[in-house]
């Protein structure tokens, strides 16, 4: 237990008086390090590949779900390839298009988006 201690305060002094320091000196001196480190934290799009993710899962439930039924003609078939076609049209267009498109008539709220 003494040990455990040790290593923890030790660790939090050595962090507080010359890690931290030695950090920020850094990074004030080195606008390009700045850069670098910060830019890891930045949020980024990636509306393409959670897309890509989100469709090939759909892809394979509808495999699934076409070998359970032996047919293509089932609602919950209809209804998932309806998602798979409109995601896939929502990544097609650019976010401005996007705004100016009414939603599916077979959808419950039929209103602009």
């Amino acid at each position: 237990m003494l040990f455990i201690g040790f290593s923890i305060s030790f660790s939090t002094i050595w962090y507080l008086t010359y890690y931290r320091a030695r950090y920020l000196r850094q990074t004030k001196n080195s606008q390009t390090l700045k850069v670098k480190l910060y830019a890891e934290f930045e949020v980024t799009d990636d509306l393409k590949y959670v897309s890509l993710k989100i469709s090939q899962e759909i892809k394979s439930y509808l495999k699934r779900n076409q070998v359970l039924y032996q047919a293509i003609n089932n609602p919950n078939y209809q209804n998932t390839r309806y998602m798979l076609e409109e995601l896939e049209f929502i990544v097609a267009l650019k976010p401005k298009t996007l705004m100016r498109i009414k939603i599916h008539p077979r959808m419950p709220n039929n209103k602009t988006i």
